[in-house]
């Protein structure tokens, strides 16, 4: 799903070598198409579109790869003439508009924001940042695959501002982990270089219950 600047790119005209590419790959043939073996005892067809996809395998864990984008279709049994005909679902897009254009909708996460989280949510927010880091990267790879890396940087793509946004806040986690790791590393080492505490032997170390006076 590309936009017209970015798919008029994607195939030079005929006699015309891309810039890009040398003599001996122009003149090389397309590899043929290969086939999993599995799909073929299986019996598994190739999905057409992404709609087909969306339909299909609505939670394959490729798809997380992906971006997702709202895409209104027609209801089953209807034309989608009118709103009540309609529904909105999310289709996977490899690059969408809003990569190709100025995004300040959005920022890196503060370190006295992670400070605040415990560990396993630090956790958890790292693996989210690795997964919209995948999403990044497989919508820039998309672009260099058809050759519209330089037209996508002519429209203000936002795509590496986004991925350093996302590589800053994945820094600052790791700087609040070490800074809690030192903090234990110095705790322990003052536990065992501290001054040794007296041995109490007939006294108790719990305070003394509060009686209650009497009436």
């Amino acid at each position: 799903m590309l936009l017209g600047a970015a798919r008029g790119m994607r195939i030079p005209a005929h006699g015309v070598r891309a810039l890009s590419t040398s003599a001996a790959r122009a003149q090389a043939p397309r590899p043929p198409r290969m086939v999993p073996v599995s799909h073929v005892r299986a019996g598994t067809q190739t999905p057409k579109d992404p709609l087909d996809v969306a339909r299909r395998f609505p939670d394959h864990p490729l798809m997380r790869f992906f971006q997702r984008v709202p895409v209104e279709i027609a209801r089953e049994g209807t034309q989608g003439k009118h709103a009540d005909e309609r529904k909105t679902i999310m289709l996977p897009a490899a690059v969408t508009e809003n990569d190709l254009s100025h995004e300040y909708s959005s920022r890196s996460w503060l370190a006295s924001e992670l400070r605040r989280k415990s560990s396993a949510e630090l956790h958890t927010l790292w693996y989210i940042l690795i997964v919209e880091r995948n999403k990044l990267a497989t919508s820039w790879e998309e672009l260099k695959r058809n050759n519209a890396e330089n037209a996508a940087r002519m429209l203000g793509e936002s795509l590496s501002h986004r991925h350093h946004r996302v590589r800053k806040s994945m820094a600052r986690i790791k700087f609040v982990l070490n800074e809690r790791r030192m903090a234990l590393v110095e705790a322990q080492h003052n536990a065992r270089s501290g001054p040794d505490t007296a041995a109490y032997d007939d006294e108790d170390l719990f305070e003394s219950e509060v009686r209650a006076a009497p009436p």
